[in-house]
């Protein structure tokens, strides 16, 4: 690791920094995750830091690594600086829709695309990750008339790019009809955007430093996934092996973004988690993996866990899934009446017999799983049902108080 001497902090505008440096997401940063309050909340701020003519508006701290690659790489700060680029793209498209050529071409050169020297192929000054990067391209930084701009959404975080460039295209849409000037008015938005919205531009050598930077930031507030911060620790944990940690990483969450949603990612850590140390909540799930690992080898180990545990946790969702072929039909119908039932609950159980029981045990395991279950619902809706029958015969409060027994699970009450 670098020592912490070759850190460098400016005070930056953000429009500056986009086009003064060429920017790309790592391939292990959990995809773009803006939604509609996010973007609103910061394009509001600005506009009333722009209406009180304040001098600056500041805007946090990003986080970039400038290794050999000539593209830095962004550790934290990527969902301001796509939707700064979503904005800046949306008032291109005004003077586009307007015919004005010059201005057109001035935002795309100054802020969104490079012409490569050698190759003299376009090339953008921001690229999101691998998941995001071809639609985030062809939605947002492309022109109105390019027939790209219509691809397709194929996943919630192009989704969520989709929604970005509508909420920008109807803001800028907003601000041109504030004035009878508009061209002027949106110029001016850009000149705030690159000189006076501020952020703290924070360059580190390498990766290791980025990740202690990040967690510092966290520490001072920031809020941060327990997914992003577990990642951010163990590949910080992970040293010279840092690279086959970011490989086991993208490759669960591959597999866990084919299966479901992004939003199923923190949800699969603690079950995975809970499967070897038991219940644990999602509030302590981070220190809890702290905890325990403290060294490189563990780090890896965990990161390897992750993985494998990955499509062992996709069948669960999946009873068609290629996984149950050995165990049968009669097992794929047990976790589509778990599915149904929502016992999500036994998921960290079911990740253990996985990893642990022989097929024949683990048929035998998931039956017997699956009946005593029903029988409990069974006879939680039965003792709802009989009682129930009851409750017009007694007053008010009577009543009240029955449900609030009859209504819980047997469990529940007995335990």
């Amino acid at each position: 690791m670098a020592g912490l001497d070759k850190i460098t902090l400016k005070l930056d505008g953000i429009g500056h920094a986009l086009a003064d440096t060429n920017l790309g997401v790592p391939p292990y940063q959990r995809s773009y995750a803006w939604g509609q309050k996010n973007i609103l909340e910061l394009f509001s701020d600005i506009s009333t830091a722009m209406t009180r003519k304040d001098s600056e508006y500041f805007l946090g701290s990003i986080v970039v690594t400038k290794g050999t690659d000539p593209r830095a790489a962004v550790v934290d700060g990527q969902q301001r600086l796509a939707t700064t680029s979503a904005l800046l793209a949306a008032i291109r498209d005004y003077f586009f829709a307007v015919k004005d050529t010059g201005r057109v071409e001035s935002i795309e050169t100054t802020y969104l695309l490079n012409r490569d020297l050698r190759t003299q192929e376009i090339v953008a000054k921001m690229q999101l990750n691998e998941t995001d990067n071809d639609f985030f391209q062809k939605r947002i930084l492309s022109r109105p008339d390019d027939p790209a701009r219509k691809i397709q959404v194929s996943r919630e975080s192009h989704e969520r790019i989709e929604e970005a460039a509508t909420i920008a295209a109807k803001f800028v849409k907003e601000l041109a009809g504030r004035t009878k000037t508009p061209g002027d008015y949106l110029i001016d938005w850009i000149e705030y955007l690159t000189a006076k919205v501020k952020v703290i531009w924070v360059e580190v050598p390498d990766e290791s430093n980025a990740f202690t930077i990040f967690e510092t930031l966290n520490d001072r507030g920031l809020d941060l996934a327990v997914s992003d911060l577990l990642k951010n620790y163990l590949f910080h944990l992970s040293g010279d092996r840092i690279k086959e940690t970011q490989q086991r990483w993208i490759a669960m969450t591959g597999i866990l973004e084919a299966a479901d949603t992004e939003s199923l990612l923190v949800t699969y850590i603690r079950h995975v988690w809970a499967s070897k140390y038991g219940l644990i909540r999602e509030r302590d799930l981070y220190d809890s993996i702290k905890n325990q690992v403290t060294n490189r080898q563990a780090a890896i180990d965990v990161a390897v866990e992750l993985e494998d545990n990955a499509k062992r946790y996709s069948a669960l969702l999946n009873p068609s899934h290629e996984i149950w072929t050995p165990y049968g039909t009669t097992t794929a119908q047990h976790i589509s009446t778990m599915n149904l039932l929502r016992m999500t609950q036994m998921r960290p159980l079911l990740l253990a017999i996985l990893t642990t029981f022989t097929i024949p045990e683990a048929q035998k395991s998931f039956a017997m799983i699956v009946s005593a279950m029903v029988r409990l619902l069974t006879r939680t809706v039965f003792v709802i049902r009989s009682r129930a029958s009851f409750l017009p015969r007694m007053g008010r409060s009577r009543r009240l108080q029955a449900f609030s027994v009859t209504a819980r699970p047997r469990s529940a009450v007995t335990t």
